[in-house]
């Protein structure tokens, strides 16, 4: 007795004969151009059912290509069984797998359901060559506007074809968008949306996504020993800077201006003998910034220092966000460059 998978091979082999004979079969009985493509959709259709295992094998080979086709295998569960099934937001890129089977199965010298996978497979990553090529032509704004109007699927898969270049430029744009402004972003937590997003909230969603990327890759992981539950994001190019090192200043630096000041106080009070305790210029060198800019510091921190020259202090997400604004140079208002 034959078994499933062997008879489903032979009816395949069988469709692949019928969609080779379509265009004579059209010719002898005067087929209309719908009455073809109907029956040549039809034909491609029952032959994408039939050889469902080596189609989905082609996509699971090439699961990132096949993302940025829009081709993917969604996994459902419905116990006791695991369902796999193929989704696809345009059905010509398999289709056009499926046709270029057909038309060399018998040069290939295989059987037709061996040679549907590697045909597929193959037309996966020609197509997704072509789109990612055209991905590294486009400027920050262009992407934008691809990556919300796709879906969030797919949009992920785009992403993954970028260098690192384009993806920091597309955090930047973002920033901008969004504000201009630092802000927090949780990495253990994505952004909700709603069902029908609005621009700005997927807006949020990507620019979360893009640094969470970051923050996960194993480069980075490796660096900071995990991933962070919390990040501050802000304009790198508005950092301030010390003068001496060439380094960004401390970001933080008008909390820790006053955590400075009062804990040189608490350790020469409590016999740590340090000459002039309160020294600005001390503090404007240990953040990282000059006397005049310290003087414009205002940080929100409470102090607690604990009696033996000690001290602890603590800030809220305001705070924080307050200081790293004030870490910034206020960039003048400018028309943006729409090849951007």
């Amino acid at each position: 007795m034959k078994s499933v998978l062997e008879k489903r091979h032979k009816q395949a082999a069988q469709a692949c004969l019928l969609l080779q004979r379509i265009p004579i079969e059209a010719q002898t009985h005067g087929w209309t151009p719908e009455e073809r493509n109907y029956k040549t959709q039809g034909t491609i259709k029952k032959l994408e059912e039939l050889c469902v295992t080596e189609i989905m094998k082609a996509i699971l080979d090439n699961w990132v290509e096949a993302g940025l086709c829009g081709v993917y295998v969604g996994v459902a569960q419905k116990p006791p069984y695991t369902i796999l099934r193929i989704l696809r937001e345009d059905t010509e890129t398999v289709y056009t797998g499926i046709r270029k089977a057909v038309g060399s199965v018998a040069a290939s010298g295989v059987q037709f359901h061996e040679h549907i996978e590697a045909c597929v497979s193959k037309n996966i990553v020609e197509e997704s060559a072509e789109l990612a090529k055209e991905l590294r032509q486009l400027k920050p704004r262009a992407l934008l506007e691809l990556c919300t109007t796709a879906t969030l699927r797919r949009t992920a898969f785009i992403i993954e074809h970028l260098d690192g270049e384009q993806t920091a430029a597309l955090r930047g744009l973002l920033y901008r968008e969004l504000g201009d402004k630092p802000r927090l972003l949780l990495m253990n937590k994505s952004p909700a949306l709603p069902e029908n997003p609005t621009a700005k909230q997927r807006h949020t969603y990507l620019h979360w996504y893009l640094w969470r990327s970051l923050m996960g890759g194993a480069e980075m992981r490796k660096g900071l020993g995990g991933v962070p539950r919390i990040i501050a994001v802000g304009d790198g190019s508005t950092m301030l800077m010390n003068k001496s090192t060439g380094l960004p200043a401390d970001p933080l630096g008008p909390i820790h201006a006053k955590v400075y000041a009062m804990l040189g106080r608490e350790l020469n009070k409590h016999g740590h003998s340090i000459k002039d305790p309160e020294s600005k210029n001390r503090i404007a060198k240990s953040v990282g910034v000059s006397r005049a800019t310290l003087q414009r510091y205002s940080g929100e921190v409470e102090l607690m220092p604990d009696g033996k020259g000690g001290l602890t202090y603590k800030y809220s997400d305001d705070g924080l966000l307050a200081a790293f604004e004030a870490s910034h140079r206020k960039r003048p208002k400018r028309r943006e460059n729409r090849n951007t």
